[in-house]
C-alpha cells in the first residue's frame, strides 16, 4: 500500500523521506526569517531577544540562553531547558533536539539529526513529476537527546540518534556517533568514554 504520510510526517518518525518538499521548504524559509530577526536582535536588548527566541524554536525554558549567531533548519522542533548555547552553533532539527536543564554548549557546535544513504545512486533521485524542481534526495533524521547538566566543548559534533547522558561533558573537537553513558568524561573522533566523573560535583561553568 503506498505511503499516504507528508514527507514531514515520515521525517518526524524516523523514516526516510524526500527533499525538497513544498511543505518543508516553506518551514525553512519562516525558519530563516525568524532566525535572522533572532540572530538581530542587540544582545542587550533582554526582552527582545527572549521573545525573537519563543517565536524561533519550539520550546524554551526561562533562562535558556543562546549567543549569535545561530543556526538552525526549521527551529520549531527543538525543546531548550535552561541552558546556555554560545556562538556559532547549528542545529539542524529535521527531527527532534532535546536540551535539559543546566546544559552548556561550546561554541560552534553541531547537532545534527539528517542523515542520508551512502550509495549515491539511492541518495540522490530524479523528479521528473515535477518540472520545476529537477532533483530530490532521499534523507532521514533522528532525535538528539542532551540531558541535564551536559557540557559540550566547543566544535563537538553530535550525529542523528544520539543521547548524551546527564552530567556527561565531550571534550573539545569531539564527534559523538554513538550514545553516552550519563556522569563520563568523553572525547575523540569517534568519542569514546575516558573516565567517570563524580555525580556529585557541580554543574559546569555557564560559560564554556
Amino acid at each position: 500500500m503506498t505511503d499516504q504520510r507528508s514527507e514531514r510526517e515520515k521525517m518526524l518518525a524516523g523514516d526516510p523521506f524526500l527533499v525538497p518538499d513544498r511543505e518543508l521548504d516553506a518551514m525553512v524559509s519562516a525558519a530563516r526569517v525568524r532566525q535572522k530577526a533572532f540572530n538581530d536582535t542587540p544582545r542587550t536588548d533582554y526582552p527582545a531577544r527572549m521573545a525573537a527566541l519563543e517565536a524561533l524554536i519550539g520550546k524554551s525554558a526561562p533562562k535558556a540562553w543562546i549567543e549569535s549567531p545561530f543556526l538552525v533548519d526549521y527551529g520549531v522542533h527543538i525543546e531548550l531547558g535552561d541552558c546556555y548555547i554560545n556562538m556559532n552553533c547549528t542545529f539542524l532539527d529535521a527531527n527532534r533536539i532535546v536540551l535539559g536543564d543546566k546544559v552548556d554548549v561550546g561554541p560552534n557546535v553541531q547537532l545534527l539529526t539528517a542523515t542520508h544513504p551512502v550509495d549515491s545512486a539511492k541518495r540522490h533521485l530524479d523528479w521528473p513529476s515535477d518540472p520545476d524542481i529537477p532533483f530530490r534526495v532521499a534523507s532521514q533524521a533522528l532525535p538528539i537527546t542532551i540531558e541535564n547538566g551536559v557540557w559540550l566543548g566547543a566544535g563537538v559534533i553530535v550525529l542523528p540518534g544520539v543521547t548524551i547522558g546527564e552530567g556527561t561533558m565531550v571534550g573539545a573537537g569531539s564527534v559523538v556517533t554513538k550514545s553516552l553513558p550519563p556522569y563520563v568524561l568523553a572525547a575523540g573522533n569517534p568519542a569514546r568514554v575516558i573516565r567517570q566523573l563524580d555525580r556529585t560535583a557541580p554543574s559546569s561553568a555557564r560559560r564554556p
